[in-house]
């Protein structure tokens, strides 16, 4: 093979100091920074250059392994911090099983993904495999706490009621994982495809509320035909005296007495003690919930 020996060829009285990138075998656009190392290379390589024009071959294969082996730990090191700082491209995913215990299939990692969850993250899945998913999708469960107090008042705080008047549907599933987090698991008959805070002060809350059709003889959601509405639970111990007439005023803001034509309140027994109910009379039925009803019409229909 015939070589271009002129192309190599340096001028003996060129000064090493004066030979250009190309002229050193690096490639155009390259500018190596000017560090104590990098200027030690560059003067030995003008050296070898100088004197050994056939090295520069070699040099050049020599300096683009060199770039080769910085750019890809490079290129894993800018990966690596994308995902550590949320980067949109990256896939975040946290799980709990059905007692709200962090998976043990992740071991360390899967406990500090569990503890990380805040109240407004939503969950998607079974319930023994759930992942963290955008609210503005179908989920099952949400978390609304992570103070480790998972009681129904605090769920009622969460969703924006009022805990000592509202009551929510009988069929919501409240856990309390280890770490203090609170999640609420909706029905399978219940679609949620945002999330539920503040949801009791919204136009849609009828479907958290508890009703009942006394026709088919089940609880049903108060967006579901139903004949009445529960304003009140009270156990076989409650230390106190209930009056369903004073408890359906304060839910309502306003008074049954005002609505004897169309409604009626009353006690119904209710496992080991009762419930009040605010029922529709005669054949007609009620169309959404009567909470704050205040000076409106009632939503009552022939059923």
């Amino acid at each position: 093979m015939e070589h271009d020996d002129q192309s190599m060829d340096h001028s003996p009285n060129q000064p090493i100091d004066d030979l250009s990138n190309s002229e050193l075998g690096i490639p155009k656009g390259i500018e190596a920074p000017e560090s104590s190392d990098s200027k030690l290379f560059r003067d030995a390589a003008r050296t070898i250059i100088t004197n050994y024009p056939y090295a520069k071959a070699a040099l050049i294969v020599a300096i683009l392994t060199l770039l080769a082996g910085i750019a890809f730990p490079l290129a894993d090191i800018a990966l690596s911090n994308s995902q550590d700082k949320g980067d949109p491209g990256a896939v975040h995913s946290q799980s709990l099983l059905s007692d709200g215990k962090s998976s043990p299939t992740t071991g360390a990692a899967g406990s500090v993904a569990a503890e990380s969850l805040r109240p407004g993250t939503c969950l998607s899945g079974s319930s023994t495999d759930a992942t963290s998913v955008s609210c503005q999708i179908a989920h099952a469960t949400e978390v609304y706490s992570s103070a480790g107090i998972c009681d129904e008042a605090t769920l009622i705080a969460y969703l924006a009621g009022n805990p000592t008047v509202d009551l929510l549907r009988s069929d919501l599933t409240v856990r309390t994982s280890p770490s203090g987090i609170c999640t609420v698991t909706f029905p399978p008959s219940l679609t949620v495809a945002t999330s539920v805070e503040g949801a009791l002060a919204g136009s849609n809350s009828a479907v958290l509320r508890q009703c009942v059709n006394n026709r088919s003889g089940a609880d049903v959601d108060c967006g579901e035909k139903h004949t009445g509405e529960v304003v009140a639970v009270v156990g076989k111990n409650e230390p106190t005296v209930v009056d369903c007439n004073e408890v359906a005023t304060k839910y309502m803001s306003r008074s049954p007495d005002d609505l004897y034509l169309q409604l009626t309140v009353g006690p119904e027994d209710f496992g080991d003690g009762f419930r009040c109910v605010v029922s529709a009379i005669g054949s007609n039925r009620l169309t959404d919930t009567l909470r704050m009803l205040g000076t409106s019409s009632v939503p009552i229909s022939a059923y």
